[in-house]
């Protein structure tokens, strides 16, 4: 369970970093945060099905 809150965490900062002023409008960091926000999503998603039931 830590687990996956500890990776909806990463990712969810991986998905901040376009917005942070290094690389802007880089496709690269724009494929990052996606995958970072996609990742995020599948972790919650998963903790939400292994606490449910």
């Amino acid at each position: 369970m830590r687990i996956n809150l500890l990776i909806a965490f990463l990712g969810f900062w991986v998905a901040l970093i376009p917005f942070l002023p290094i690389q802007r409008g880089s496709t690269q960091t724009l494929l990052l945060s996606m995958a970072g926000l996609a990742i995020a999503v599948l972790a919650l998603w998963s903790l939400r099905e292994s606490t449910s039931g």
